[in-house]
């Protein structure tokens, strides 16, 4: 073998784990009933470019508890979880031993929230202030996610464009649509 081809034969061997273990890219979040916001579909494109559809509910519907909530999407799943109980200011969100925690950025301010894993972080925002219906992350390291209403002023059904880079794992895509679709509904 040639001095030429060891190079990109030696980076497509380095790549490879990560081309082969693509992260789930969101494409939409949708109430699953319209008079209620306790449970949701969820619709991404996998590794193949195939629509798969999901779920996020609430763990405890039946008793109204806001506080817990689980997913799942196709092979992957998780659990959101208030960090305190009756403190919706932080959140924790766990899948396969990762951990993400989120927390609010000001004092009762829904609008500007910090996710981290302790490595890795970046702050989530409301685009226009008082009005909830488009949130975003923008980071040079990080890349971009961007998800608002479909119809305005209407919090019952998102779409979601996630530029974010392949190294941003899919529990972080987690806390961010789920930070805005709770803080986003009417009831909670």
């Amino acid at each position: 073998m040639s001095q030429f081809l060891k190079i990109p034969f030696l980076t497509l061997c380095l790549l490879l784990p990560y081309l082969a273990f693509a992260q789930p890219i969101p494409l939409s979040i949708h109430t699953k009933y319209d008079d209620g916001f306790g449970e949701w579909e969820i619709f991404v494109e996998d590794e193949n470019g195939d629509e798969v559809q999901g779920n996020l509910d609430m763990r405890w519907k039946f008793k109204g508890d806001w506080t817990q909530w689980d997913y799942r999407i196709g092979e992957k799943s998780g659990s959101i979880e208030m960090r305190f109980r009756n403190d919706p200011s932080q959140w924790e969100i766990r899948e396969n031993g990762k951990i993400i925690t989120a927390k609010m950025l000001w004092s009762n301010d829904v609008r500007e929230w910090r996710i981290t894993n302790n490595t890795t972080s970046f702050n989530l925002e409301a685009k226009f202030g008082t009005r909830l219906n488009e949130w975003f992350v923008l980071d040079k390291q990080h890349g971009e996610f961007r998800i608002y209403t479909q119809y305005e002023d209407d919090p019952r059904d998102w779409i979601i464009e996630d530029d974010l880079y392949d190294t941003v794992s899919f529990p972080f895509k987690m806390a961010i649509i789920f930070l805005t679709i709770f803080n986003s509904s009417p009831i909670r």
